[in-house]
């Protein structure tokens, strides 16, 4: 097996290779809001569904709270700008819906 190959757990693989799936899609989601954005005017926004659904179309809905993580993320970087009510919010306290849009 390949545990045994590595001299690692199951449990360690299968943690590693949780990882390994969530940082491609954290790249994914990445691309798909920077894309999503490269193409509207300056100034424009996106939603949180767009994102997913350019990610992933069939199983978007379960993409958004890794859009919602990812945008925090990116925001926390200042690579992106989380608006409400179309006023820039703190990435770390906003509730509810929101927009994204570059700095």
């Amino acid at each position: 097996p390949v545990s045994a190959r590595f001299g690692l757990s199951i449990e360690v693989l299968n943690r590693h290779i949780l990882c390994f799936r969530s940082d491609a899609m954290t790249r994914s989601l990445e691309d798909a809001i920077f894309d999503l954005l490269t193409g509207k005017p300056p100034g424009a926004s996106i939603t949180a569904e767009e994102v997913a659904r350019a990610a992933d179309p069939d199983a978007w809905h379960g993409r958004l709270a890794q859009v919602r993580a990812t945008a925090v993320g990116l925001a926390r970087q200042g690579r992106l700008v989380i608006t409400r009510k179309g006023k820039p919010v703190d990435p770390d306290t906003f509730k509810g819906v929101y927009r994204l849009r570059l700095p």
